[in-house]
């Protein structure tokens, strides 16, 4: 979340909120954002005057005040605008109207000041510094183009391109914040995220480069500008001073569709029936017009859990260049939006979708609900919608990092007709111990998705049938639950003589809606054995005096009454494989606590990086922490979130190692769940 606060300490907080259901954790820890001092606009004289015989006047004698902040410094610009050309010879400057900033170490400015310059006449006058110079600056980049987390390399070069020689010159380039610096060539510095060269001279015709390599660090459009920044002699032309190159630019794309949608208020028809207003925005912000436009909203995966769509066909209302499908219904074959043949949106403009939706919520068992719209042009994929007005609400150019469901929620009593209990089985660590033996360690997810409260919950492994005769195992430590759990452990569990990961009396409780998680690791010593072994877990409780069950589908999402076996796979041939683990949870226990990647010997990571979902750095291996001890899910960039560490959620990765000669980059997702 990018926030611009303006008050000295704002504070701000999160609670995270299930997709489905009322399930809603408490309020986060509080993180302070400080708005440092601004710099004070300098107190000014209003009008300057030369002081014959000299024909130019020195903007400095016009400043009243110091600087008012450590290590700041006074700028000159030809604009009330910082980016604006600068005045690279203050001291001698012809009638007009100036503007001075005090700019702060950190790259903050102040607002401007303006003076006015009035030159009289001077008989026999002269002109200080006498020559009247002409310098060009002009910058390119090795790509237009650059993905998160790989290098871009800048060359900036000034020409003299005046007839006669200029001296004292300096050239800045101010780095911009999406932008990490890596090197300068030997001819330029870097200091506090400006990279500056210096020259003696430079004679008629001649000319100078300099080049820097940085790398993205933060998506969205890039926008990095060199400019002239001090001569001794007048340079009068300062159009070309000034040069910067953007890349990165998603409005430099022809196509470039972004999507939104909103939920409104739900009418009351009848009973627990409701007709829900819905509006999907489609915004043109690419270069051109674009034809074969498609939206398609799979209505039938919205409204789940018992929820039943009434309308035998949706209508839709669109504005002008969208031509609807009469036989939408938002399910089956019936869940494109438009006729894409004679679909369009014009360059710069919006167009909007409305539709109504008729939902009976009498035997649902949710009363929340999440929905996408998926955007596609001549059949190919563009974007899925975000909640909201605004297909980028980030602001970065870029609406296909925007994707936040949108919420439908009514205010009905849920009145399930059923209990009824799921379970899923997840693997969310395997590491090597040693070459006998893996840690490996299950999370099972229990649920309650039926209609009542869940009594004497019990949820069962029998490890001695996943691993054969040839395999033994041991546990290690005893199994655990998520924050605030419900269910009762078994601390006699082994998987064998004892396969309860629970004791099932009538304190093992699932409220409705409610699920758990139970970690549990075993050390397997593989006897030589990769595998595969399949594992099951399996639930039971009681439910309204009913009797409930289910056996376990794999992965982090409890699908119940669907089974699929939870695979584990030893690499013991790997040889020179890297292991990146898929998930951890830093909240230690002991168990699983950090992020370590695997690597052979002789294999050496060279540079690690992990970011947010939206693309923002928030950690960087420095010191080989990666294959080291592991990451432990605090930030070290960006934004800090102090010891507590980083929020639960999705992250991503990017990994550059070098195994067996070769030169790898890897990118993937990582869950960190504590």
């Amino acid at each position: 979340m990018t926030v611009k606060p303006t008050q000295e300490f704002t504070n701000y907080w999160a609670k995270c909120q299930s997709l489905s259901g009322k399930c809603e954790s408490p309020r986060s820890n509080e993180v302070t954002v400080t708005v440092g001092k601004a710099a004070t606009a300098p107190t000014v004289i209003a009008e300057i005057k030369n002081v014959c015989p000299f024909n130019t006047a020195d903007l400095n004698t016009a400043i009243l005040t110091d600087i008012t902040t450590v290590g700041g410094q006074f700028e000159f610009h030809t604009a009330n605008s910082t980016s604006s050309p600068l005045i690279t010879n203050p001291g001698a400057v012809g009638a007009g109207i100036y503007y001075v900033f005090e700019r702060t170490s950190a790259g903050c400015y102040s607002a401007g000041s303006v003076i006015k310059v009035v030159i009289t006449t001077c008989d026999g006058g002269v002109t200080p510094g006498t020559s009247i110079i002409d310098l060009a600056v002009k910058k390119t980049a090795s790509a237009d183009k650059v993905a998160m987390d790989q290098e871009v390399e800048y060359k900036v070069s000034v020409k003299n391109v005046g007839t006669l020689k200029a001296t004292g010159i300096e050239v800045r380039d101010i780095l911009p914040y999406k932008l990490s610096f890596i090197s300068a060539s030997s001819n330029a510095t870097y200091t506090n995220g400006v990279i500056n060269l210096k020259l003696d001279s430079l004679k008629a015709g001649d000319s100078v480069s300099f080049t820097y390599k940085t790398r993205v660090v933060a998506g969205g459009k890039i926008v990095n500008k060199a400019e002239l920044s001090k001569v001794n002699e007048i340079d009068n032309t300062t159009a070309n001073n000034v040069s910067e190159y953007t890349i990165n630019d998603p409005g430099q794309e022809e196509t470039l569709l972004g999507m939104s949608k909103v939920s409104g208020e739900p009418l009351l028809v009848s009973g627990k029936t409701y007709t829900i207003p819905f509006t999907i925005y489609v915004k043109n912000m690419g270069n051109a017009d674009v034809t074969g436009v498609q939206v398609v909203d799979d209505l039938e995966k919205a409204f789940g859990s018992g929820a039943k769509i009434l309308n035998d066909t949706v209508k839709i209302v669109a504005d002008s260049g969208l031509v609807v499908n009469p036989n939408y219904t938002g399910r089956g074959l019936h869940k494109n939006m438009l006729i894409d043949s004679m679909s369009s949106v014009k360059k710069g403009k919006t167009s909007a979708l409305r539709f109504n939706v008729k939902v009976d919520f009498t035997n649902a068992t949710a009363d929340k609900f999440y929905n996408k719209a998926e955007l596609t042009v001549n059949g190919q994929k563009k974007e899925e919608s975000t909640d909201g007005v605004n297909p980028d609400p980030d602001s970065d150019g870029d609406p296909t990092n925007n994707q936040d469901p949108t919420p439908i929620e009514v205010e009905v009593d849920i009145n399930p007709t059923e209990p009824a209990i799921g379970v899923s089985l997840a693997i969310v660590d395997s590491t090597k111990l040693d070459e006998t033996s893996y840690s490996v360690t299950y999370v099972a997810l229990v649920k309650n998705v039926g209609s009542s409260k869940l009594t004497n919950v019990q949820v069962s492994d029998s490890l001695s049938k996943t691993f054969a005769d040839s395999v033994s195992y041991v546990m290690v430590g005893k199994p655990t639950v998520g924050l605030n759990s419900t269910l009762k452990l078994n601390p006699n569990f082994n998987g064998k003589e004892d396969a309860n990961l629970l004791v099932a009396d009538t304190t093992s409780q699932l409220a409705v809606s409610k699920m758990d998680s139970i970690f549990y690791t075993v050390k397997v010593f593989h006897n030589g054995h990769e595998g595969p072994y399949d594992s099951y877990a399996y639930a039971k409780a009681i439910g309204n005096g009913q009797f409930v069950s289910d056996k376990s589908n794999t992965g982090m999402e409890v699908k119940a009454n669907q089974t699929s076996p939870t695979v584990l796979l030893l690499p013991l041939d790997a040889g020179g494989v890297v292991i990146i683990p898929e998930a951890f949870s830093p909240n230690e226990d002991g168990k699983n606590d950090y992020f370590k990647v695997t690597i052979p010997d002789g294999a050496k990571i060279t540079s690690g990086s992990v970011f947010n979902r939206w693309g923002h750095l928030v950690f960087k291996d420095k010191d080989n922490t990666l294959a080291g001890k592991g990451w432990d899910g605090t930030s070290n960039q960006g934004i800090r979130f102090g010891s507590e560490g980083l929020p639960d959620g999705t992250y991503f990765y990017a990994i550059d190692y070098e195994v067996g000669g070769k030169k790898v980059h890897k990118v993937g997702y990582i869950t960190l769940a504590r």
